[in-house]
């Protein structure tokens, strides 16, 4: 068994590897930009050469500090592949600089690393010794399962009404609320003629708003050109579908939005 567990994130590498990977924009969204240049000597071990993280650079952007203090926690893992786990920090002024000191275990072991940081200063990015920038593959392997799960959604003869096929989506979107972010993942243009829609059934408005964000997230995290056009023309193919299961539920207002978009 213990086999087993230790092989199930290199069989998620390989499926990572074979698939299409995540594009550059939701990448840098989870992540740190890491320069492929070699780190100084010492480099976050240290006030000599801190991680200039920014999250502080503008203290009035609340959702920018929290997006960058993520992104830095997400950046690096051992290069053992194991996560960074950062158990506590300290602020610290040295030479009238005050540097944010995170605390990591190193894995196997009870010995902690400083990883030091200036919050408040932007620059190139590095991998710390000991250390490799999360990439790509990883991300996908990380969302494999939420994917999976969608292609499970998709299987559905009947996305409206079918309990499993709600119950699948409630898990769904409640993992991309927690793990990306849905505002990412509406574009508001095309989603609020439907969201202001009276007419339609609010179930129905809010099955195909889904529909909307999983397909989403299923391009962008599959690196297709044009994500928002093909989750557009994705939902008005649900639209379709369960309309000719469900003809109560079709409006001419909302059937008139429903035209496939190039």
């Amino acid at each position: 068994m213990k086999t087993l567990k230790l092989l199930i994130p290199f069989v998620l590498f390989a499926v990572a590897a074979k698939a299409q990977l995540p594009g550059n924009d939701f990448y840098e969204r989870y992540v740190l930009p890491v320069s492929s240049q070699q780190a100084p000597a010492g480099y976050g071990l240290s006030a000599a050469s801190p991680i200039t993280v920014g999250a502080y650079a503008d203290l009035t952007d609340q959702a920018k500090v929290n997006s960058l203090l993520n992104r830095f926690f997400n950046t690096f893992w051992w290069n053992d592949n194991a996560k960074v786990e950062y158990i506590d920090h300290t602020t610290k002024m040295i030479n009238s600089v005050n540097y944010e000191i995170f605390r990591a275990v190193k894995p196997g072991t009870k010995d902690t690393v400083s990883i030091y940081t200036d919050l408040y200063k932007t620059g190139p990015i590095y991998v710390p010794e000991g250390m490799v920038a999360y990439s790509k593959e990883r991300l996908a392997a990380q969302f494999a399962p939420a994917l999976q799960q969608l292609k499970s959604y998709e299987a559905a003869t009947d996305k409206y009404a079918d309990t499993a096929a709600k119950n699948t989506s409630f898990r769904l979107i409640s993992f991309l609320q927690s793990n990306v972010g849905l505002d990412y993942l509406m574009d508001q243009d095309l989603i609020d003629p439907i969201m202001s829609n009276y007419g339609l059934d609010m179930d129905f408005k809010a099955c195909l708003v889904r529909s909307y964000i999983f397909h989403k997230f299923e391009y962008i995290m599959t690196g297709q050109d044009n994500a928002k056009v093909k989750a557009f023309n994705a939902m008005v193919d649900d639209y379709m579908d369960i309309t000719k299961k469900h003809a109560e539920l079709a409006t001419k207002d909302v059937t008139a939005l429903m035209v496939k978009k190039s």
